[in-house]
């Protein structure tokens, strides 16, 4: 289902999801098709991939000390040029600027570090069901370090876009080559997205307040 902040209360079913024709052509989107598979299975089975990491019983974090760092990065960096360069409404809060073509390189390249100003960190709900409802991508900000984020099937995915250093809160969740992968748990309760998404569905959302 799609709710809409400018048509409050009002939902329409979307059987094929968010898909923009227009983005670019077959043999182009070909490209990525490979990327896209692997991610998939990545990110819906974690636990096949994944060992959860528990402290003082608390889940804290997921660790893949196995996986395809290559396609996994390309995934995510093309889901970051891709929410970019869309037309769609839905990302209409996504403004890249010179990056839109920097990525492209990246993608053409199909070195995932020929860029050193491109991160990866991403994070995943505690709450599998209700973690899984999509947002609309933006940027953001940490410690002044310009980031997107988007939301997807209960993850938060942060792309740093800056050439600046990382912020400390990003040290040991970054994909780095060579090394584990550490996904970090966020609790969805009482979350901003919880918030957020509670006033999308009962209507109490002021139209292009994804804004603030």
């Amino acid at each position: 289902m799609v709710y809409s902040s400018d048509s409050p209360g009002r939902t329409e079913p979307s059987w094929t999801g968010i898909y923009d024709r227009n983005l670019v052509c077959g043999v182009c989107e070909k490209r990525w098709d490979g990327w896209d598979s692997y991610a998939v299975d990545f990110l819906r089975n974690l636990e096949k991939h994944a060992e959860p990491i528990y402290v003082q019983g608390e889940l804290t974090f997921y660790q893949a000390d196995k996986y395809d760092y290559q396609k996994l990065k390309l995934f995510f960096i093309s889901l970051a040029w891709r929410c970019g360069a869309s037309q769609r409404p839905e990302f209409s809060l996504v403004s890249l600027g010179l990056y839109q073509d920097r990525l492209k390189e990246v993608i053409e390249s199909k070195d995932p570090d020929c860029h050193s100003f491109v991160d990866i960190s991403v994070f995943r709900f505690d709450d599998t069901k209700l973690g899984r409802i999509h947002l609309p991508p933006s940027g953001t900000r940490f410690e002044g370090v310009n980031y997107l984020r988007v939301h997807m099937y209960g993850y938060i995915v942060y792309v740093k876009l800056d050439k600046r250093h990382r912020p400390y809160l990003f040290q040991d969740y970054t994909m780095k080559s060579g090394q584990n992968l550490k996904i970090g748990v966020r609790p969805f309760k009482g979350s901003p997205e919880e918030k957020l998404i509670k006033e999308v569905v009962s209507g109490n959302l002021p139209s292009n307040s994804f804004k603030t």
